[in-house]
């Protein structure tokens, strides 16, 4: 009633209320005591107390320290807001004494495991009905226990293969405030286990438990691990889960080969379960070609029968057994098959698709598959897709070079070349192999038949994956042979220039330029003809300083038939007596023209160098020295052939004899002046 009304007169004064502490364990009944320590003269009093829900007030246990009371009494009573105490006297008479316990009274402690305070609001009054001031130290009451959590509720080992051992962690915590002791781990299913099943741990403390799970049958499970402790809370559980399979794969092996070459794949298959089929595809690329009917079942799978087909780049294998014979092993080799290498150099994936490992049951029991790659080393041929063979006479075998460079992994190898016209071929032997990073030529040779360009198309087939058929466009030019030619002699007045025709084509008509030393002359008067000009008439007229034109034609329609021969001479008058010699004759715009009015001639200018003898150079060295002497005599003895005449005879009296000698000496010893 002092609290809900209130007193209306308020001293000042030192008054105190020590609330105590107290612990137990859940169920205990503890004792709190209240202490006042008073400087003013204390006649009543009132405390609220509040009780958390796991503080349970013990009915009847608040009483009055009777040392302290003066004809009071106490009443004390549990409400919603808490326990609240009374202590007064009809009396009116002051507490006894200044310190010391009030009262006390007992709670009995619940299974929550914490500490929990003790505060109060007071009312005090003295004996003339005033308000005192006070104050409150707080105390608090502690349940005593350990308690377990469960912090990992629930543990999933994952999608996972049968026949291995999986650990996982679950972490358990004492919530409560007294060690744990942990004295057993009880699992559901006997696959689980722990290498620790009895600990401790300390209040407030967690700590990580080992869970080993080593499954030996497929399919997904559900089980629960318990944990056996002195925990409040009693035994705690976790949820394990986990999704275990039998691991069954199919592997593809590598290969690696030259192109053209054909390679065995290997099918490998490591399983847990019985297989008794097996279906896979795949997409093969362009450069593995499957071998039809290759697929062949290894001793594993030896009462399986076996089927393949192809389709473009997909192939589809399949093998099963008639009588459900499951594979034997569980390891090795399945099946292989073949391909050819139809590629250039690289590597080449072979990926199964769509697996199937079935079981007794007709369940696809596959875990996994891997791919591999195929490795291809090929040649790699680089050459021109054309070649000109130039311009050749149509009397000679027209030849050209045509170069083949190899920069693949292996050797090329040309197997044939062909042409689609006649008369070509090449010189060398088939085949011809080229090494990697070297090159060859093939020697390409057309034999014609009559003048003008041709064309036509050379195959060269090789192993080169890329160039099975290489189209080379060939060409060139045939023309008729139609040249002249000159030598000469030095005459009594000067040089005669002596000109041979060489035609295959019949020649109706000539004309030709001849370049000499102004110094020397000639005239139509001097020219004569060959034989094989007979009837054909000349011009000969100067054009410029040394330079003469000549025109051969023929009034009666004659012609130069093919041949090779002298065509005429021209002299060269030397009436200024100059030195001739190492000078050169050119003959340009040459025209031989055809009985079709065509200029068939071969070349478009011709030089002659002059060689003039020199007199007493008998062995022809270009010098007149003693060696000469012998030569001669070896002449005169008539044991040297091949002596140019002109040089033997030095005194020129026609004869050749050893007065010779004597003229020999003389020049030598002259030159040697």
């Amino acid at each position: 009633m002092l609290l809900m009304v209130g007193l209306v007169l308020t001293t000042n004064g030192a008054n105190i209320f020590t609330i105590s502490n107290a612990q137990g364990h859940p169920g205990d009944e503890v004792t709190v005591s209240v202490a006042l320590d008073n400087s003013d003269a204390v006649a009543v009093a009132e405390l609220l107390i509040p009780l958390d829900a796991q503080l349970t007030y013990v009915d009847g246990s608040c009483t009055l320290n009777s040392a302290r009371a003066n004809g009071h009494y106490l009443s004390a009573a549990k409400e919603d807001a808490g326990l609240r105490v009374v202590i007064y006297g009809f009396e009116v008479n002051e507490l006894v004494g200044s310190s010391g316990e009030l009262f006390s009274f007992k709670l009995k402690l619940k299974k929550d495991p914490q500490t929990y305070p003790l505060s109060a609001e007071t009312v005090i009054g003295n004996v003339a009905g005033e308000n005192l001031t006070a104050s409150v130290v707080d105390g608090s009451v502690t349940i005593l226990s350990p308690e377990l959590t469960v912090i990992t509720t629930s543990t999933d080992y994952g999608h996972i293969p049968i026949r291995s051992t999986y650990s996982r962690s679950i972490t358990l915590q004492n919530s409560g405030n007294e060690p744990l002791q942990v004295s057993g781990v009880e699992f559901s299913a006997a696959e689980f286990s722990t290498e620790e099943s009895v600990f401790t741990i300390e209040a407030g403390a967690t700590k990580d438990v080992t869970i080993n799970y080593a499954p030996t049958m497929r399919g997904a499970i559900s089980e629960t691990v318990r944990f056996i402790s002195n925990a409040i809370n009693g035994t705690q559980k976790a949820a394990l889960v986990a999704d275990p399979f039998s691991v069954n794969e199919l592997h593809v092996g590598s290969a690696s080969g030259n192109s053209d070459e054909e390679v065995t794949i290997s099918l490998t298959m490591n399983n847990m379960e019985p297989i008794v089929g097996m279906q896979c595809e795949f997409t093969l690329p362009e450069q593995l070609v499957y071998v039809k009917d290759s697929f062949k079942a290894s001793d594993r799978a030896s009462d399986c029968v076996v089927s393949s087909v192809a389709d473009g780049q997909k192939l589809t294998l399949m093998m099963y057994s008639a009588t459900n014979s499951p594979v034997s092993g569980e390891d090795g080799e399945l099946a292989t098959f073949k391909v050819k290498l139809n590629g250039t150099s690289g590597w080449y994936g072979l990926y199964p698709q769509n697996v199937v490992l079935s079981n007794v049951d007709m369940e696809n029991m596959t875990s996994a598959t891997s791919g591999n790659s195929v490795s291809i080393s090929s040649p790699s041929m680089s050459s021109e897709s054309e070649l000109y063979m130039g311009s050749s006479s149509v009397t000679e075998t027209a030849t050209a070079k045509y170069s083949i460079y190899n920069s693949g992994s292996i050797a090329l190898t040309i197997n044939k070349v062909t042409f689609l016209a006649e008369g070509f071929s090449i010189a060398e032997s088939s085949p011809i192999s080229v090494e990697p990073w070297q090159s060859t030529e093939i020697t390409v040779q057309y034999t014609p038949t009559v003048k003008g360009e041709y064309s036509a198309v050379m195959n060269v087939y090789t192993n080169d994956p890329l160039n099975r058929m290489k189209v080379v466009n060939v060409s060139g030019n045939i023309y008729e042979p139609n040249s002249i030619s000159a030598t000469g002699e030095v005459s009594e007045n000067g040089y005669d220039l002596k000109v041979t025709l060489d035609n295959y084509t019949e020649i109706a008509a000539v004309q030709m330029d001849v370049h000499w030393s102004p110094e020397l002359s000639t005239s139509k008067d001097l020219l004569t003809l060959g034989e094989r000009m007979n009837g054909f008439s000349y011009v000969v007229e100067p054009v410029d300083d040394g330079v003469y034109r000549l025109i051969f034609y023929s009034l009666g329609g004659n012609t130069i038939a093919q041949g090779n021969s002298e065509a005429f001479t021209l002299p060269f008058e030397n009436s200024a007596n100059v030195n001739f010699n190492n000078t050169e004759i050119t003959i340009d715009n040459i025209v031989l023209s055809s009985v079709d009015g065509e200029n068939v001639s071969s070349q478009i200018e011709f030089t002659y160098n002059v060689k003039a003898p020199i007199l007493g150079d008998i062995n022809g060295d270009g010098e007149v020295n003693v060696t000469d002497v012998v030569t001669l005599y070896s002449y005169i003895l008539g044991n040297t052939t091949g002596i140019d005449e002109n040089v033997v005879d030095l005194n020129g009296d026609g004869e050749v004899n050893v007065t010779d000698i004597v003229s020999l000496y003389s020049i030598i010893l002259n030159s040697n002046n």
